[in-house]
This record gives structure tokens, C-alpha cells and sequence, in this order.
């Protein structure tokens, strides 16, 4: 069961004294990727690309590939929350 906390809606940018219910975030789990994350490469791929173009940088294209390889070879690392739902990725390049 999730927690909620409560906060004055001034402290979430609002003028009033009422109360807002902010919903407590799953916890993160960050742990070595392995070979069974193979399923989140193209959801990390298709955000590696996004952050690219945002930034305006040409370094977001890898082949899918090399994120199944990083993952399998242990230079990488995942984060996920415990329902399974991936918030990150970082790898090391040599």
C-alpha cells in the first residue's frame, strides 16, 4: 500500500493554506544489469536518442546491440522500481 504525505499547497507553489495530498514515490532499486534486462534496451535506447536531440548533441545513436552487450557483460548498471518499471541506465565506454 502506497503512503501519502501532506503539504501545504503553499509549499507546492500555491498561495492558499489548504492541504494537498502528495503520493509517496515507489522505492528505486539500482543494480548491476544483467542478461534478463534485455526487455528495457529499447525503451533505454529510444531515451538515449531523446536526450540527445534535446541537448543537441549527435552521441544518442547505439545499436541495440551494444546495450544487450553491456548488460550481459556487466558494465552496466539499471534502475528500476520494485514493480519492474525502469527510471535508468548508465553504462561504462572504453
Amino acid at each position: 500500500m502506497k503512503k501519502y504525505y501532506t503539504l501545504p499547497v503553499a509549499d507546492v507553489a500555491s498561495s492558499t493554506k489548504e492541504q494537498a495530498a502528495i503520493e509517496e514515490p515507489d522505492p528505486i532499486i539500482v543494480r548491476f544489469a544483467n542478461a534478463q534486462d534485455a526487455k528495457y534496451a529499447y525503451i533505454i535506447l529510444r531515451e538515449m536518442i531523446t536526450s540527445a536531440k534535446a541537448r543537441g548533441t549527435g552521441i544518442g545513436y547505439r545499436p541495440v546491440e551494444s546495450i544487450y552487450e553491456k548488460m550481459d557483460s556487466g558494465d552496466a548498471v539499471i534502475a528500476l522500481t520494485e514493480n519492474g518499471i525502469w527510471a535508468g541506465f548508465c553504462y561504462v565506454e572504453v
